[in-house]
C-alpha cells in the first residue's frame, strides 16, 4: 500500500469510495449482530419472569454469537451492555434537573449487583461524570456518583476473544441481573 501511496502522490485514490462503502458494510453487518443480540436478550428478559429454562436457552444464544474481530467484542456481551446502558441514560435525559430517581436506581442496582453487572453500571455512571461535553449532570449527582463509583474505566474488559458460551453467558446474566436491579428500583 505504501508503494501506491507513493506512487499517487497526492491525487484522489480512486478506492477511497470503496474504503468508504466496505467500512458501511461492517458497521451495517455489526449493527445487525447487536441488534440480534439485544432482540434475544429482551426476550430472556421477559421470560425470566415466568419461564427461566426459555430465557436461559435465548441467552445461550445470544452468548453464541462469535467474536467481533473489528468492534473487538462479542454482540451478546455488547447487546446487554447496551441495554444496561440504554436504560439508565434514557432515564437520566428524561429527568428534571431536581428529579435523581434515575440516580437512586442506579446506585441501588450498583449497590446489589457484582460481578461484571455491578462494573457495567459503574462504568455507565462514571461515564456519564466524564462526558460532559455531551450529558449534563448537576454538581450533585457528579459528587454522588464520583462517591460512589470512583474512576471506573469508561470500558471494561469481561472477557478474551477465546472465551467460552458458558463464560458469555455467564457475563450476560450478570449485566442483565444490573438492569433488571435497576428497573426494580
Amino acid at each position: 500500500m505504501e508503494d501506491i501511496d507513493r506512487w499517487l502522490g497526492d491525487t484522489p485514490r480512486a478506492l477511497d469510495g470503496l474504503v468508504v462503502t466496505s467500512g458501511q458494510q461492517l458497521n451495517a453487518e455489526y449493527m445487525a449482530k447487536l441488534t440480534g443480540a439485544q432482540n434475544l436478550l429482551q426476550k430472556a428478559f421477559v421470560a425470566a419472569a415466568t419461564d427461566l429454562e426459555k430465557a436461559d436457552r435465548l441467552i445461550e444464544r445470544a452468548a453464541a454469537m462469535p467474536y467481533d474481530e473489528r468492534e473487538e467484542n462479542f454482540p451478546g456481551v455488547q447487546g446487554a451492555v447496551q441495554m444496561l446502558y440504554d436504560a439508565i441514560t434514557d432515564d437520566m435525559e428524561d429527568a428534571d434537573e431536581d428529579d435523581h430517581e434515575w440516580l437512586e436506581a442506579a446506585l441501588a442496582a450498583h449497590e446489589m449487583t457484582t460481578g461484571p453487572g455491578k462494573a457495567e453500571v459503574a462504568s455507565i455512571l462514571n461515564g456519564m461524570v466524564l462526558q460532559t461535553a455531551f450529558l449534563y449532570l448537576p454538581e450533585v449527582e457528579k459528587r454522588r456518583i464520583t462517591k460512589a463509583v470512583g474512576s471506573a474505566p469508561l470500558h471494561v474488559e469481561h472477557l478474551e476473544p477465546d472465551a467460552t458460551v458458558t463464560a458469555r453467558a455467564e457475563v450476560i446474566r450478570s449485566i442483565l441481573a444490573a438492569l433488571a436491579a435497576y428497573l426494580a428500583c
